[in-house]
Parts: C-alpha cells; sequence; structure tokens
C-alpha cells in the first residue's frame, strides 16, 4: 500500500457506511460512496448493515464494528 493510500485510509477513522457484502470477517463497505476492502471487529457483519471504521490496518486497510 502506498504512503497516500495509507494517509486516505486513516482519514476514514470514526467514518459511518455501510457493508455491501456480507464480512466473514472480510467483505467490501462503502463509506462516502466508496468501496474499500475490510474486516470485521468480531463475528460477521449483515449486507446492508451501518458500520464504523474503528482502527485501519497496513497490512489489510480497514478494520469495522456494527454501528448501531
Amino acid at each position: 500500500m502506498e504512503e497516500a493510500e495509507a494517509a486516505e485510509l486513516q482519514l476514514l477513522l470514526g467514518k459511518q457506511g455501510e457493508a455491501v457484502t456480507v464480512l466473514r470477517p472480510i467483505g467490501t463497505v462503502r463509506i462516502e460512496g466508496k468501496r474499500f476492502d475490510a474486516m470485521a471487529e468480531t463475528g460477521s457483519i449483515e449486507s446492508g448493515q451501518n458500520i464504523e471504521v474503528i482502527a485501519v490496518y497496513y497490512a489489510f486497510a480497514l478494520k469495522i464494528s456494527k454501528n448501531i
């Protein structure tokens, strides 16, 4: 991952969005109209569930929690 990409991902911390696919624990989310690969914090997150970015990992991308 390039430094510019990593910096862009850091700006997503705390942002909310929606799961595009089921995260078991890995899947795709949409935040501010863009799609990102992501990993669920625990368990799985169903498609359509509201989510929040809680961490950014250099090796993977975004760590996501359900936003209830």
